[in-house]
């Protein structure tokens, strides 16, 4: 059968999604093309530009995740607007309909999908005891360039 590998990985990682709480019934989409993305439902609705700087495992999504303005699903409209905010992002929350990871692989992309989910709950979980402390941008950079290297020697010697 044609791309009979791809459609089980499809299966398995729209099975893995609605498992990790990422989506429910039929509201999310895992396509498959050269560059892999899923949807999913992130906990966090902004109304802001992009993501705060609440925790250095943004950087895992390519920096603070942006939010592409509504447009209607399944239209070229709402096509345009992901691609315009996910400029050099791994990650793109959609405005009132949910979110998009990109990677490599569906191993990939669903990795940063729980990232991404992970650091919309503890942003708002944070909110609720009032207002949280940012990284500034030289905090983020900072460790982001260390992320890159997180768990690995020094050197190999």
């Amino acid at each position: 059968m044609f791309m009979q590998k791809e459609r089980e990985l499809i299966i398995e990682y729209s099975l893995r999604m609605l498992k990790d709480g990422l989506t429910v019934g039929t509201s999310g989409n895992v396509p498959a093309w050269d560059g892999l993305a899923m949807n999913r439902w992130p906990q966090l609705t902004l109304t802001r530009r992009e993501t705060p700087r609440i925790h250095y495992m943004l950087a895992l999504l390519g920096g603070p995740v942006r939010v592409a303005a509504y447009a209607q699903f399944g239209t070229e409209e709402l096509a345009r607007n992901c691609i315009v905010a996910m400029k050099d992002r791994y990650g793109v929350l959609l405005q009132n309909h949910g979110a998009t990871t990109y990677g490599e692989t569906l191993a990939k992309a669903n990795s940063r999908s729980m990232y991404l989910e992970w650091l919309c709950r503890i942003y708002c979980e944070a909110k609720t005891l009032g207002e949280p402390r940012l990284l500034t941008a030289v905090e983020f950079d900072a460790a982001a360039r260390a992320v890159s290297t997180y768990g690995q020697s020094a050197s190999k010697g």
